[in-house]
C-alpha cells in the first residue's frame, strides 16, 4: 500500500511540473488559443446570442433582454416596473435612453464589445495583427490559481480619423482558472460616457459556467465600477435562459 501511495505521489509531481513546462515553454498566444477553445468549443462562435436575466444594483432588481450579433452589435433593454432604458451598438455607433427617445453616444463610448461574454471581448481578437498579448503569470485567488494575461488591441482606425485625433485602444487583463481554464475576472480602465479623461476601474468577475450548445457561459457577471476616491458601485447579472442562432435581424441595432 505504502509503495502504491509513493508511485502516486511521484506522478503527480510528474504531472505538476508538466504542467509547469507546457506554461513555460508555450506561447503567450498559444495558451490563449487553449482557453478560447475551451469557451467557445467544437462548433466554433454562433452568429448570435438572445439572453435573458436580472440586473441588481443600488437602484434595485431589473429584468434584462440582451441581444447580441458577432462583436459589435449588442441590445441591453432593461425594464423595472413600467420603465425600459435601452442601449444600443452597432459597429462603433451607439445610442441610449428611454424606448421613445434614444439619443446618441459620443464615439468613445460607442466602441463597446459584450464584455458579459468574456470570449466576445478583446481576448477573443486572438490572431488580429492589431492585438498583443504578454503572460504576466500565476497568481494565487480564492484558494485556486489564475493565469494572469495583459491584452492590448491597437484601435485599427487611424487615429486622425478619431474624435480629437484620440486612438481609442483598449487595453485589458484578463484571470484565467489554472484548473478549468475559464476566464474568471477581467479588467480595466473605463472612460465616461461623456469623458474621455475620466477613467475608473472596472472588474468584471465571472462564475456559476454553464454549457450550452457545447458554449461555457457565465452565468453570474460581477460588475464592481470605481475606486475608493471615486466612490464604488457593483452590478451584478444573473442569466436565467440563453438561447443561440436565433437569426436576430440587423434592425434590432438600430434606433426605433
Amino acid at each position: 500500500m505504502k509503495m502504491i501511495f509513493r508511485y502516486a505521489i511521484c506522478a503527480l509531481m510528474i504531472l505538476a511540473i508538466a504542467h509547469r513546462g507546457r506554461a513555460q515553454t508555450m506561447s503567450p498566444e498559444a495558451m490563449v488559443g487553449q482557453i478560447l477553445a475551451t469557451h467557445i468549443g467544437p462548433s466554433g462562435l454562433p452568429s448570435d446570442f438572445l439572453i435573458q436575466g436580472q440586473v441588481t444594483d443600488a437602484g434595485g432588481t431589473k429584468s434584462l433582454r440582451m441581444q447580441v450579433k458577432g462583436k459589435d452589435k449588442i441590445r441591453y433593454e432593461q425594464t423595472q416596473s413600467c420603465q425600459t432604458l435601452v442601449s444600443v451598438f452597432n459597429a462603433g455607433t451607439a445610442w441610449a435612453g428611454a424606448t421613445t427617445g434614444l439619443k446618441p453616444l459620443m464615439e468613445h463610448a460607442s466602441a463597446r464589445r459584450p464584455i458579459e461574454l468574456p470570449f466576445l471581448d478583446v481576448i477573443g481578437e486572438l490572431g488580429n495583427p492589431y492585438w498583443k498579448v504578454r503572460y504576466i503569470g500565476e497568481e494565487a485567488a480564492g484558494g485556486g490559481t489564475v493565469l494572469h494575461f495583459a491584452v492590448h488591441f491597437t484601435d485599427p482606425v487611424p487615429s486622425q480619423k478619431r474624435f480629437l485625433q484620440r486612438a481609442l485602444n483598449e487595453d485589458v487583463d484578463f484571470f484565467v482558472d489554472a484548473r478549468t481554464n475559464l476566464i474568471v475576472r477581467s479588467q480595466r480602465l473605463q472612460m465616461a460616457n461623456d469623458s474621455m479623461d475620466f477613467r475608473v476601474p472596472s472588474l468584471l468577475d465571472f462564475s456559476d459556467y454553464r454549457q450550452i450548445n457545447g458554449m461555457m457561459i457565465p452565468f453570474r457577471i460581477v460588475n464592481t465600477i470605481g475606486n475608493r476616491n471615486a466612490g464604488i458601485r457593483q452590478i451584478t447579472m444573473v442569466l436565467q435562459s440563453v438561447l443561440i442562432n436565433q437569426g436576430i435581424p440587423d434592425s434590432a441595432f438600430r434606433p426605433q
